[in-house]
């Protein structure tokens, strides 16, 4: 009965063996063993058949024989760290074929003693070219990719620099235009205040002394004498000549600006003009009592109360005006609004300003920029116009001082 039992557990342990040694041969990766010079103690036949060499040709004989040159030094370290350590290592190498061909692998080592005590060490093969070939294309294609991205973002530099020199160009253009307008506007305030000063110094005084002379003669005369009533004709004449020089003066430049300063010029002007145009208007104003602006500032923002105060009279039909002035300490607001018919704002900005009913426009604009500030206007068809000018005391030459 023993012998018997015996051998059946016998008969279990070959087949066992055997299964073992089918799946050991029979893996899908290689299996070796090294000492620790590397010579080979045992190999499966997968890994036989890795390298196409019999496995008999492999026992004792050094696994660097089948290590390509350029990977033998790597190899060795790879050994020695896993005698030295006890440990199981990652290595990738170039191993050589029976026929000479290369090919790439990972070798997995872990250290090992057997029953004698004698170390040695066993690795698994695995065979990693398909790997090795995807990394490569995944390496050029992040190479590719890297190198468009830099062609790309050079192109990208290019344009922007390309961009910010035109906008420089632009920028310089624009400045250009600016000082080339505000030359114009200066040239053109001196020009009026010029004929203006020769207009009251010089002809309006001869005009004058020739309606004191006409009165004169005419005193001069019998009462119902036919040339006292003539020179009493011409002397109206004249007369008519002084207040049409006198609005004229102050159209051109008025006195009052320069010697009383904006708010008592705008005072003066919009009383003028709801006597002329017989619509009535509102002036407030708000922080000017005992303040000069900047004499150019001065005169814009008249200008543009001026030019917006005549298209309303030309075009608006309003019934009411108000012009509102404030100083924001920061900045100085005008606000002149009407509510006459209107107009449409995208058909101003398609037409320009210069279509029927919007000269003067750009006008307003230009001085606006030209000082600094801005111009918005709000028009609706039937409901009025509103034109805000804002500009800001800092961007002006010479800062508001008190009037003594």
């Amino acid at each position: 009965m023993q012998n018997a039992a015996l051998r059946a557990t016998q008969l279990n342990l070959d087949e066992s063996l055997s299964r073992f040694a089918d799946l050991y041969d029979f893996a899908p990766v290689g299996y070796f063993s090294f000492d620790r010079r590397g010579r080979v103690l045992e190999v499966n036949l997968t890994g036989s058949c890795l390298l196409g060499v019999e496995r008999r040709h492999l026992i004792g004989q050094p696994f660097s024989a089948s290590v390509a040159r350029e990977s033998r030094p790597a190899f060795f370290l790879h050994l020695r760290k896993v005698f030295k350590n006890r440990s199981r290592e990652l290595c990738d190498l170039t191993l050589l074929k029976a026929d000479g061909t290369s090919f790439h692998v990972q070798l997995e080592t872990v250290w090992r003693e057997d029953r004698d005590r004698v170390s040695c060490c066993r690795a698994a093969v695995m065979e990693i070219d398909a790997r090795k070939k995807a990394e490569d294309a995944l390496r050029k294609t992040h190479e590719d990719l890297e190198s468009r991205v830099q062609l790309r973002t050079a192109e990208l530099l290019q344009t922007n620099q390309t961009l910010e020199a035109e906008i420089a160009q632009r920028r310089q253009a624009e400045e250009s235009h600016l000082r080339v307008l505000r030359s114009v506007v200066e040239a053109q305030e001196a020009e009026r205040g010029r004929v203006a000063r020769e207009l009251h110094n010089e002809f309006s005084q001869k005009l004058a002394a020739l309606s004191i002379g006409l009165k004169g003669l005419g005193e001069e005369l019998p009462a119902q004498s036919r040339s006292r009533l003539r020179l009493g004709g011409l002397s109206n004449i004249v007369d008519g000549m002084l207040r049409d020089m006198h609005t004229l003066v102050w159209k051109l430049r008025p006195p009052v600006l320069d010697d009383l300063g904006l708010l008592n010029a705008l005072r003066r002007y919009t009383a003028d003009w709801m006597k002329l145009s017989g619509i009535p208007l509102d002036f407030h104003s708000g922080g000017l009592a005992g303040r000069v602006l900047p004499p150019q500032l001065e005169i814009t923002l008249y200008r543009i109360a001026q030019e917006a105060l005549t298209n309303v009279f030309k075009h608006a039909r309003a019934r009411r005006v108000s012009v509102l002035l404030e100083d924001k300490r920061n900045h100085v607001a005008l606000i002149i609004e009407d509510d006459g018919r209107g107009f449409r704002i995208d058909k101003l900005s398609r037409d320009g300003a210069g279509s029927p009913g919007h000269v003067g426009l750009i006008d307003m604009r230009e001085r606006a920029v030209l000082a600094g500030g801005a111009m918005d206007i709000e028009s609706t068809p039937g409901s009025g116009t509103t034109v805000f000018v804002r500009i800001p005391l800092a961007a002006q030459p010479d800062k508001a001082r008190a009037r003594k």
